[in-house]
């Protein structure tokens, strides 16, 4: 097993132990970080530690011993043996060629092929098989990641497969519709707290803001500053939407409320005015709508009460004798009542110092939430 050390072009730096087939890894590598191919930088690392295993250490030959003289002899220019002199002052016999040098037996194993040789390259698509074992060894054990010297995350085996990336993604149409289905239902439970309860609380419009942000935020799949301005404007339509609703209502209460009581009181003026037989009594019947102290007959002025006898007794008979209904009556005053209004204290009253700060919280929140 050899110890492998990886640096990536990322900057990761990680190891592991392998059993490296003809002298280069048996499957791809990846980064932990960026999932890059780092197989070639594995193999690499492999050849230069095998490479270091290969190379024996320098061993000196042994110095041949000197052959013993025998007489005078003739050293020739070449690295040959001595030549002996042959008693009688014969000629030398042949002279024995020396023996060849031993070899140096080998310190390591054969040195691995070159990175691009014909050792094993793997793919992306598969890994190459691994080499047969001999009968009773046992399998050798995977590659395990280890822990770096800097306590960076390490490589797992090269065999792992990359993780998916996530499907979902932002989508801002959600969000759209998220903000405005969380608006619109924080504004029915604000809607109902003001008219049912009467509490005009910021609390409450706080509740639009909130529900619109969260809307934006889960229903979009995330947070943005586009999805901050997308619950800001559903929170801010929730909020005036709601007290137009709420205005609307009262109103439409309170202008009920007139119509009925001023319907009531016409016909009871009517049935006294049609009943009464000379001017004194009329004067009785219509002192209330016509004497300055509203309770002494005796107040009301001729041009008054010839006024009212042109203008208002003709009416006065129509409703009294069902000529004018009541759906008719109550339609042309509410008409005129809604004529009459004070629009620009309702608007005040409605835009208020307390209610806009209240808006601005709720807004805020609706913009915090979804911006993330």
């Amino acid at each position: 097993m050899l110890e492998v050390k990886v640096i990536c072009g990322c900057g990761q730096k990680f190891k592991f132990d392998t059993e490296p087939l003809e002298g280069r890894m048996a499957a791809i590598v990846l980064c932990p970080r960026c999932n890059a191919d780092t197989t070639e930088l594995a193999n690499r690392d492999i050849a230069n530690k095998l490479a270091a295993i290969a190379v024996p250490p320098a061993v000196p030959a042994p110095a041949a011993p000197a052959a013993a003289k025998v007489g005078p002899a003739r050293v020739s220019p070449g690295p040959s043996a001595p030549k002996p002199v042959m008693p009688g002052g014969g000629k030398s016999a042949a002279p024995t060629p020396p023996m060849p040098p031993m070899p140096a037996a080998s310190a390591g194993p054969p040195a691995p092929p070159a990175p691009g040789g014909s050792g094993l390259k793997v793919g992306n698509k598969g890994h190459a098989p691994a080499p047969a074992a001999p009968p009773g060894a046992p399998p050798p054990p995977p590659p395990v990641a280890k822990a770096d010297d800097d306590g960076d995350a390490k490589s797992k085996p090269a065999a792992a497969a990359k993780k998916p990336a996530s499907a979902k993604k932002p989508s801002l149409a959600l969000a759209c519709l998220g903000a405005f289905v969380g608006a619109l239902l924080g504004t029915v439970v604000w809607v109902a707290v003001l008219y049912f309860a009467g509490i005009r609380s910021g609390y409450i419009a706080l509740l639009v803001g909130v529900t619109a942000g969260f809307g934006a935020k889960l229903l979009g799949r995330g947070t943005s500053v586009t999805f901050g301005v997308v619950a800001v404007l559903c929170a801010l339509l929730g909020i005036v939407g709601g007290n137009a609703l709420v205005f609307a209502a009262r109103l439409a209460e309170f202008v009920g409320e007139t119509v009925q009581t001023a319907y009531r009181e016409r016909m009871d003026l009517a049935r006294a005015a049609t009943a009464a037989k000379n001017d004194d009594e009329l004067k009785k019947a219509v002192a209330f709508e016509l004497a300055a102290d509203r309770n002494d007959p005796q107040k009301v002025s001729a041009a008054d009460l010839a006024k009212f006898k042109s203008e208002e007794m003709p009416k006065l008979r129509d409703l009294a004798s069902g000529k004018t209904t009541k759906e008719q009556f109550e339609t042309q005053f509410a008409a005129e009542l809604m004529t009459n209004l004070d629009y620009g204290e309702i608007l005040s009253h409605i835009f208020s110092i307390g209610a806009i700060i209240s808006w601005i919280i709720a807004i805020g929140a609706a913009f915090k939430i979804a911006s993330g």
